[in-house]
């Protein structure tokens, strides 16, 4: 079990030849991970498979398995179009693919928003924000408690976000989860 996945037992592949092929197998049954880290990968040039960098090939991969629904996808096509990676830099199209990530669930997007709105309308801002802090989001809380201190968030409202975000985090805590992160830092990416 020591050199096997967690989730399905297969060994875990030990060149980038195994691991290439067991990603392909994969994009071939529709696997929206599969997609997003191939994706990744040609985006960064770095990762679990060397591959040269091909930013275009990337976002094509990812754009796949943001099709797929996938929310990191989103999230990392929403920071190329807001950072302007491969020239095109598009604000809207950023903020479309951050808004579909934090409808997922994913927080650091849902964050992202909220500095989005804040120059425009903080109310709005503070809505991400108390949202994301509630489940947990540390920079969120930030945002939050930066608010109450300029009078855009009420003390209730700052109160209930902090007992929120404790219970957020003490929800997380359990010894699976600890012993899922060593397995993954131990055989993770490096």
């Amino acid at each position: 079990m020591e050199n096997s996945c967690p989730f399905c037992r297969d060994p875990v592949a030990n060149t980038e030849e195994e691991r290439f092929k067991k990603t392909e197998k994969r994009l071939k049954h529709g696997d929206r991970e599969a997609f997003y880290m191939l994706g990744a990968c040609y985006y960064n040039g770095t990762g679990t498979l060397s591959l040269k960098q091909n930013r275009k090939k990337g976002l094509e991969l990812m754009n796949q398995a943001a099709e797929l629904g996938l929310e990191m996808a989103h999230h990392s096509l929403g920071m190329a179009y807001a950072y302007g990676d491969e020239g095109e830099k598009n604000e809207k199209k950023a903020l479309y693919h951050f808004r579909l990530a934090a409808i997922g669930g994913l927080l650091e997007a849902r964050h992202i928003l909220g500095q989005s709105w804040l120059q425009r309308d903080p109310n709005m801002a503070y809505k991400h924000f108390l949202i994301a802090a509630e489940a947990g989001y540390d920079e969120s809380l930030k945002e939050v408690k930066t608010g109450y201190a300029e009078g855009h968030v009420e003390k209730d409202v700052f109160e209930k976000a902090l007992r929120a975000h404790k219970a957020a985090k003490d929800e997380v805590k359990s010894e699976p989860r600890d012993k899922a992160a060593e397995w993954y830092r131990r055989h993770g990416p490096s």
